[in-house]
């Protein structure tokens, strides 16, 4: 098991039941080390870090690494008559795919989920994952995802600030001018029309000049047509 930088480990829960526990609770097959049909690895260890909860298979080499978990639900391993499987099911919800879950065995699952959602899954921890999630989708402005994180965790402030946020965005995309596709800074327009507004007005012979050459670099950028050029033109010559 590697950690990862700035990644401690807390506490290692290893699976201790025995073979014959193993083929008991699996009804008899001896199949140790098998995949079930929405069932994660079968009996293994689990290291509990900072950041996140590792699974390491006892018979299968494949490890699971699990962040952002919303609860868990365990079982202990009980022998009998009829013998119970110990299990861990762990349940995350994502907003792209809503909820979903994988259970794995292990003889103290109970053990393991009540220490899990005592210490790292309380709802003031969650609370405080969403809201780091929350402020994520916001700076890569995602407002939509960021509104519903707010309200969901009961911020009806912080979601009126980020839909406040979202219209002052989208009110600079309307300020734009779309010229051949592509978008222009409304100072071009100004420009223009501030040309033409002081042309009307009498001029000496080199202001008519430098706003003549004016135009023309106006021309020449694709900033007006060539219509647009020759009426500019007669209004600063005055005829």
């Amino acid at each position: 098991m590697m950690l990862e930088e700035g990644e401690k480990l807390i506490r290692t829960f290893k699976d201790e039941t025995s073979g014959m526990g193993k083929i008991a609770a699996d009804g008899h097959k001896g199949t140790i080390g098998k995949r079930e049909a929405g069932i994660g690895l079968v009996y293994g260890t689990f290291f509990i870090t900072n950041q996140r909860l590792i699974f390491e298979s006892e018979k299968i080499n494949e490890n699971h690494s699990h962040i952002g978990i919303d609860r868990t639900e365990g079982v202990n391993f009980r022998s009998g008559f009829f013998p119970v499987k110990g299990t861990l099911k762990i349940i995350k919800t994502e907003f792209s795919k809503g909820m979903h879950s994988c259970t794995y065995q292990i003889h103290c699952g109970k053990e393991i989920s009540d220490y899990l959602n005592q210490e790292f899954y309380t709802q003031e921890i969650k609370n405080e994952r969403l809201m780091n999630k929350a402020k994520e989708y916001e700076k890569h402005l995602n407002y939509e995802n960021a509104i519903e994180i707010y309200e969901e965790i009961g911020k009806p402030a912080e979601a009126a600030r980020v839909r406040k946020l979202k219209v002052e965005q989208g009110s600079v995309k309307v300020d734009q001018t779309v010229i051949h596709g592509d978008y222009v800074d409304d100072r071009d327009t100004i420009v223009k029309d501030s040309v033409i507004s002081k042309s009307s007005v009498g001029t000496s012979g080199d202001d008519k000049i430098a706003k003549l050459e004016k135009i023309a670099e106006m021309k020449d950028k694709g900033i007006i047509d060539d219509d647009e050029f020759r009426q500019m033109k007669k209004e600063i010559l005055g005829k």
